[in-house]
């Protein structure tokens, strides 16, 4: 199984994981033959990579770190979480709530000791996609480092929300292709910040996953943002929120990543 980007497809390829919509639904099956018209659907449709099998790579018997089920639940409430912070509404958080133990149930009751990342990157690459992703990893290093139940329950909360503030920050600019002029990048740098400000004003008593929202951006060397903080001054769950952050943005092509 190989990841290929929607443009280098060819017709005869077949789908190697099940493609889906970012409302959680099966677009394409796994094990459909790829054509030509269902090539210029996934282009049309915004789709950038999908996996495919592939004879040089072959397939294992991975499990997903999280279920079918869970995900699209998840990306449904993350969805309609997003929608009602764009329109103005009053956004209601306890859906969020009930999502995160969720995930951190499969994960804790989960027997593998190792997680297939590979499979957290067979979705779209869409924000709600991202925020998922890194929930669901931050939680199993936090299982992995023998956390308690509440600072699981704290560090999927603050990274499944630490994108939260990327509703303030045009669509153009997010998906630009080419490089972000400064003004633009500073834009972009106040997500954290936002995301905090926003998770704030709906539940202040989540100090530590607000923690984790605002300092996801902070690096070790004091090279991050919005900050600069250095070493053991970053709360050590946003220290696992980042790394998780990082390793799903660098396996998607982010314009800014």
């Amino acid at each position: 199984m190989i990841r290929v980007r929607v443009d280098k497809l060819k017709p005869g390829m077949i789908v190697g994981y099940p493609i889906l919509r970012e409302d959680g639904v099966i677009f394409v099956k796994e094990g459909v033959v790829l054509n030509n018209t269902l090539i210029n659907r996934l282009q049309k449709l915004g789709f950038e990579n999908i996996y495919i099998r592939d004879s040089r790579f072959p397939d294992t018997d991975l499990e997903e770190i999280i279920s079918h089920d869970l995900r699209r639940q998840a990306l449904v409430t993350l969805n309609e979480t997003f929608y009602q912070a764009i329109k103005g509404k009053e956004v209601s958080l306890e859906p969020l709530k009930e999502l995160v133990d969720g995930i951190i149930e499969e994960i804790l009751s989960s027997k593998k000791s190792v997680v297939s990342l590979v499979q957290l990157r067979q979705y779209d690459d869409s924000v709600f996609t991202h925020s998922v992703n890194v929930a669901a990893l931050s939680v199993f290093i936090g299982k992995f480092l023998g956390f308690s139940r509440s600072q699981l329950k704290t560090l999927a909360l603050g990274s499944i929300m630490h994108d939260l503030g990327k509703i303030k920050i045009p669509v153009e600019i997010l998906n630009k292709p080419d490089k972000l002029s400064p003004k633009e990048w500073e834009l972009i740098k106040k997500h954290s910040s936002w995301s905090a400000e926003l998770i704030t004003e709906k539940m202040p008593e989540e100090i530590e996953s607000i923690e984790i929202a605002l300092q996801h951006h902070e690096r070790m060397d004091g090279s991050g943002y919005p900050y600069g903080l250095i070493g053991e001054d970053i709360h050590f769950l946003s220290r696992i929120c980042a790394c998780a952050d990082v390793y799903d943005a660098l396996t998607v092509d982010r314009p800014y990543r």
